[in-house]
């Protein structure tokens, strides 16, 4: 028997009563987003209408969002990275699983000091031209260089790792 999406009682603003409400709705007013699923068109949409009606519904509360995506879109996973990066209350990150290529880049783009993982969650920065290439996957990147594109984002002048420099800075 399928159980579909579970629902949790939940008293809505304005209601006299509780009612019955999707989890993930209860999350998202509790300022807690996730990331589940590869990037895509229309989950890197919904993160970014999230990021923004919750700016918009308190600019002076912080988000978190729980990630565990395989990566995906080059397009949308940048949208989400610079909404991040434009609303104003800090987004924590948690990578609560796995987080690969655009996913990676987006955990790293929570506020400086609030990003986390868990115990047994896995990252991996994989290059698009590096996919399928087994022989590489896994290799320590950090000696070699970066398109110029690719250090444009990595060094948009935030100090993503609290730090004065980047773990794998040349310098």
């Amino acid at each position: 028997m399928p159980l579909g999406l579970p629902k949790v009682a939940f008293l809505m603003p304005g209601d006299e009563e509780m009612s019955w409400v999707e989890v993930y709705n209860v999350l998202y007013r509790s300022r807690f987003l996730i990331l589940g699923t590869a990037i895509d068109e229309e989950s890197g949409n919904q993160l970014v209408g999230l990021l923004v009606f919750l700016y918009m519904d308190a600019p002076n509360i912080d988000m978190v969002l729980a990630i565990n995506s395989p990566g995906g879109s080059i397009v949308h996973g940048l949208a989400v990275f610079d909404m991040m990066e434009w609303v104003e209350p800090d987004v924590m990150t948690v990578n609560v699983g796995f987080a690969a290529s655009m996913a990676s880049l987006i955990l790293a783009g929570g506020e400086a000091q609030k990003r986390s993982a868990l115990p047994h969650s896995r990252g991996e920065d994989i290059r698009p031209e590096d996919r399928g290439d087994e022989d590489r996957r896994g290799e320590d990147r950090r000696g070699e260089d970066r398109r110029p594109e690719e250090e444009e984002i990595w060094s948009n002048g935030k100090d993503s790792w609290g730090e004065d420099e980047y773990p794998w800075s040349p310098e």
